[in-house]
Protein backbone atom coordinates (compact mmCIF):
# COMPACT_ATOMS: atom_id res chain seq x y z
CA UNK A 1 0.00 0.00 0.00
CA UNK A 2 1.03 3.31 -1.13
CA UNK A 3 2.44 5.59 1.63
CA UNK A 4 0.70 8.50 0.59
CA UNK A 5 -3.23 9.56 1.63
CA UNK A 6 -5.72 7.40 -0.27
CA UNK A 7 -9.50 7.61 -0.43
CA UNK A 8 -11.41 6.28 2.05
CA UNK A 9 -12.96 3.16 0.63
CA UNK A 10 -15.02 1.64 3.32
CA UNK A 11 -17.84 1.69 6.35
CA UNK A 12 -17.31 -1.14 8.24
CA UNK A 13 -14.30 -2.96 10.33
CA UNK A 14 -14.91 -6.21 11.69
CA UNK A 15 -12.11 -8.85 12.84
CA UNK A 16 -12.72 -12.60 11.98
CA UNK A 17 -11.18 -15.56 13.26
CA UNK A 18 -9.29 -18.15 10.50
CA UNK A 19 -8.45 -21.48 11.99
CA UNK A 20 -6.01 -20.03 14.42
CA UNK A 21 -5.31 -16.51 13.28
CA UNK A 22 -7.09 -13.44 13.05
CA UNK A 23 -8.13 -11.39 9.97
CA UNK A 24 -9.42 -7.56 9.40
CA UNK A 25 -12.46 -7.25 7.23
CA UNK A 26 -13.38 -3.85 5.44
CA UNK A 27 -16.96 -4.13 4.73
CA UNK A 28 -16.23 -8.01 4.50
CA UNK A 29 -13.18 -8.13 2.22
CA UNK A 30 -10.14 -9.27 4.17
CA UNK A 31 -7.30 -6.87 4.07
CA UNK A 32 -4.55 -7.69 1.66
CA UNK A 33 -0.72 -6.22 2.09
CA UNK A 34 1.29 -4.45 -0.28
CA UNK A 35 2.41 -8.02 -1.66
CA UNK A 36 -0.75 -9.14 -2.10
CA UNK A 37 -1.44 -11.55 0.66
CA UNK A 38 -4.16 -11.84 2.85
CA UNK A 39 -3.11 -10.54 6.20
CA UNK A 40 -3.46 -12.67 9.36
CA UNK A 41 -2.83 -12.04 12.82
CA UNK A 42 -1.57 -14.29 15.77
CA UNK A 43 -3.38 -13.14 18.49
CA UNK A 44 -6.85 -10.66 18.89
CA UNK A 45 -5.24 -8.25 21.09
CA UNK A 46 -2.80 -7.43 18.05
CA UNK A 47 -5.79 -7.41 15.57
CA UNK A 48 -8.15 -5.08 17.54
CA UNK A 49 -4.99 -2.20 17.39
CA UNK A 50 -4.87 -3.12 14.12
CA UNK A 51 -8.66 -2.55 13.47
CA UNK A 52 -8.47 0.44 16.10
CA UNK A 53 -6.25 1.83 13.48
CA UNK A 54 -8.68 1.56 10.89
CA UNK A 55 -11.74 2.77 12.16
CA UNK A 56 -9.23 5.81 13.26
CA UNK A 57 -9.08 6.77 9.48
CA UNK A 58 -12.32 9.14 8.67
CA UNK A 59 -12.89 10.78 5.07
CA UNK A 60 -8.98 9.71 4.06
CA UNK A 61 -6.86 7.62 5.96
CA UNK A 62 -2.59 7.43 5.63
CA UNK A 63 -1.27 4.24 6.24
CA UNK A 64 1.66 5.89 7.78
CA UNK A 65 -0.50 6.74 10.84
CA UNK A 66 -1.03 2.53 11.30
CA UNK A 67 2.78 1.11 12.84
CA UNK A 68 0.80 -1.57 13.83
CA UNK A 69 -0.60 -2.14 10.39
CA UNK A 70 2.26 -1.44 8.55
CA UNK A 71 4.17 -4.12 11.02
CA UNK A 72 2.11 -7.05 10.27
CA UNK A 73 2.38 -6.22 6.20
CA UNK A 74 6.22 -6.12 6.61
CA UNK A 75 6.29 -9.75 8.79
CA UNK A 76 4.13 -10.72 5.89
CA UNK A 77 5.71 -9.86 2.90
CA UNK A 78 8.98 -9.18 3.67
CA UNK A 79 10.44 -11.60 7.09
CA UNK A 80 8.75 -14.36 6.24
CA UNK A 81 9.74 -15.48 2.55
CA UNK A 82 13.22 -14.06 3.67
CA UNK A 83 13.70 -15.35 7.30
CA UNK A 84 17.27 -15.88 7.18
CA UNK A 85 18.73 -13.12 5.31
CA UNK A 86 16.88 -10.79 8.06
CA UNK A 87 18.76 -13.32 10.57
CA UNK A 88 21.78 -13.08 8.81
CA UNK A 89 21.40 -8.66 8.88
CA UNK A 90 20.60 -8.57 12.00
CA UNK A 91 23.70 -10.66 13.28
CA UNK A 92 25.89 -8.42 11.36
CA UNK A 93 25.16 -5.85 13.51
CA UNK A 94 26.76 -7.56 16.20
CA UNK A 95 30.37 -7.77 14.10
CA UNK A 96 30.07 -3.69 14.59
CA UNK A 97 27.73 -3.63 17.90
CA UNK A 98 27.85 0.09 19.14
CA UNK A 99 28.30 -0.77 22.51
CA UNK A 100 31.78 -2.26 21.70
CA UNK A 101 33.26 1.16 20.16
CA UNK A 102 34.15 3.56 22.54
CA UNK A 103 35.93 6.84 21.84
CA UNK A 104 39.45 7.49 23.10
CA UNK A 105 39.16 11.45 23.76
CA UNK A 106 37.07 13.59 25.25
CA UNK A 107 37.43 11.25 28.57
CA UNK A 108 34.42 12.38 29.79
CA UNK A 109 32.57 10.96 26.76
CA UNK A 110 34.62 7.92 27.27
CA UNK A 111 33.60 7.57 30.92
CA UNK A 112 29.63 7.92 30.22
CA UNK A 113 30.29 5.20 27.50
CA UNK A 114 31.85 2.82 30.00
CA UNK A 115 29.35 3.78 32.37
CA UNK A 116 26.41 3.26 30.08
CA UNK A 117 27.63 0.51 28.00
CA UNK A 118 29.58 -2.19 29.90
CA UNK A 119 26.64 -3.32 32.27
CA UNK A 120 24.89 -4.32 28.79
CA UNK A 121 28.14 -6.27 27.65
CA UNK A 122 28.44 -8.00 30.74
CA UNK A 123 24.84 -8.83 30.66
CA UNK A 124 25.60 -10.60 27.54
CA UNK A 125 28.49 -12.36 28.48
CA UNK A 126 26.26 -13.80 31.46
CA UNK A 127 22.74 -14.15 30.84
CA UNK A 128 23.72 -14.94 26.85
CA UNK A 129 26.44 -16.54 27.02
CA UNK A 130 27.99 -13.95 24.31
CA UNK A 131 30.72 -12.20 25.38
CA UNK A 132 31.85 -9.18 23.20
CA UNK A 133 35.11 -7.14 22.49
CA UNK A 134 35.22 -3.36 23.25
CA UNK A 135 37.90 -1.37 21.97
CA UNK A 136 38.57 2.37 22.20
CA UNK A 137 39.30 5.00 18.82
CA UNK A 138 36.69 3.41 16.79
CA UNK A 139 39.16 0.49 15.11
CA UNK A 140 37.89 -2.51 13.91
CA UNK A 141 37.85 -5.30 16.46
CA UNK A 142 36.85 -9.09 15.21
CA UNK A 143 34.23 -10.25 17.53
CA UNK A 144 34.61 -14.06 19.10
CA UNK A 145 33.15 -16.52 16.35
CA UNK A 146 31.68 -17.97 19.39
CA UNK A 147 29.74 -15.70 20.18
CA UNK A 148 28.13 -14.75 17.27
CA UNK A 149 27.21 -18.77 17.23
CA UNK A 150 25.54 -18.03 20.03
CA UNK A 151 23.55 -15.00 19.05
CA UNK A 152 22.37 -16.26 16.16
CA UNK A 153 20.92 -19.30 17.91
CA UNK A 154 19.44 -17.15 20.47
CA UNK A 155 17.38 -14.89 17.28
CA UNK A 156 16.62 -18.16 15.95
CA UNK A 157 14.58 -19.12 18.31
CA UNK A 158 12.51 -15.91 17.96
CA UNK A 159 9.05 -16.52 15.59
CA UNK A 160 8.90 -14.56 12.26
CA UNK A 161 7.08 -11.61 14.38
CA UNK A 162 8.76 -11.44 16.93
CA UNK A 163 11.76 -11.31 14.90
CA UNK A 164 10.94 -8.07 12.91
CA UNK A 165 10.66 -5.94 16.06
CA UNK A 166 14.14 -7.32 16.30
CA UNK A 167 15.02 -5.87 13.36
CA UNK A 168 13.75 -2.86 13.48
CA UNK A 169 14.81 -2.03 16.84
CA UNK A 170 18.65 -3.26 16.22
CA UNK A 171 18.75 -1.23 12.98
CA UNK A 172 17.27 2.16 15.02
CA UNK A 173 19.93 1.51 18.22
CA UNK A 174 22.70 0.19 15.52
CA UNK A 175 23.20 -2.53 18.46
CA UNK A 176 21.71 -6.01 19.13
CA UNK A 177 22.96 -5.94 22.40
CA UNK A 178 20.79 -3.62 23.28
CA UNK A 179 17.78 -4.96 21.33
CA UNK A 180 17.93 -7.89 23.31
CA UNK A 181 17.85 -6.68 26.61
CA UNK A 182 14.85 -4.67 25.95
CA UNK A 183 14.02 -8.19 24.33
CA UNK A 184 14.53 -10.34 27.37
CA UNK A 185 13.25 -7.57 29.97
CA UNK A 186 16.47 -6.96 31.07
CA UNK A 187 16.01 -2.87 30.83
CA UNK A 188 13.11 -0.37 30.11
CA UNK A 189 13.04 0.04 26.13
CA UNK A 190 13.55 3.81 27.47
CA UNK A 191 16.71 3.08 29.27
CA UNK A 192 18.30 1.43 26.42
CA UNK A 193 17.34 4.47 23.78
CA UNK A 194 19.23 6.72 25.64
CA UNK A 195 22.15 4.88 26.20
CA UNK A 196 21.96 4.36 22.04
CA UNK A 197 21.80 8.63 22.08
CA UNK A 198 23.89 8.47 24.73
CA UNK A 199 27.09 10.47 22.02
CA UNK A 200 24.34 12.73 20.37
CA UNK A 201 23.24 14.18 23.72
CA UNK A 202 26.69 14.30 24.73
CA UNK A 203 27.27 16.31 21.64
CA UNK A 204 23.89 18.47 22.50
CA UNK A 205 24.28 19.51 25.91
CA UNK A 206 28.15 20.34 24.66
CA UNK A 207 27.29 22.39 21.56
CA UNK A 208 23.78 23.27 21.52
CA UNK A 209 20.53 22.11 20.10
CA UNK A 210 20.88 21.55 16.48
CA UNK A 211 16.65 20.90 15.04
CA UNK A 212 17.49 18.60 12.27
CA UNK A 213 19.21 16.16 14.96
CA UNK A 214 16.13 16.84 17.54
CA UNK A 215 13.75 15.79 15.23
CA UNK A 216 15.92 12.72 14.09
CA UNK A 217 16.45 11.47 17.66
CA UNK A 218 12.50 11.71 18.22
CA UNK A 219 11.52 9.82 15.00
CA UNK A 220 14.14 7.38 16.17
CA UNK A 221 11.83 7.38 19.62
CA UNK A 222 8.74 7.18 18.02
CA UNK A 223 9.77 4.42 15.66
CA UNK A 224 11.30 2.79 18.61
CA UNK A 225 7.99 3.04 21.05
CA UNK A 226 5.52 1.81 18.22
CA UNK A 227 8.16 -1.71 17.97
CA UNK A 228 7.99 -2.02 21.85
CA UNK A 229 4.04 -1.90 21.44
CA UNK A 230 4.47 -4.08 18.65
CA UNK A 231 5.99 -6.93 20.66
CA UNK A 232 3.85 -6.19 23.84
CA UNK A 233 0.86 -7.04 21.83
CA UNK A 234 2.26 -9.82 20.72
CA UNK A 235 2.90 -11.16 23.91
CA UNK A 236 -0.63 -10.42 25.41
CA UNK A 237 -3.03 -12.70 25.94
Amino acid sequence: MDKKVLKHLFSKVKIILRGDVYQITLDDRVVRTPGGNNIYIPNYNLAKAIRSEWKAQKSKFCPTTMPMMQFAFTVIDHVIPNRNQVISKVLNYAETDLLCYRCDTPLDLKALQDQSWQPFLDWSKEVLSAPLISVSGYRYIKQPDESLDVLRKNIENYNDWELLVISQMTQLMTSLILTLSVVNSYVDWRVAFQASVLEEEYQRKRWGEVPEAIKAQNSKFNELNHSVQFLKLLRSE
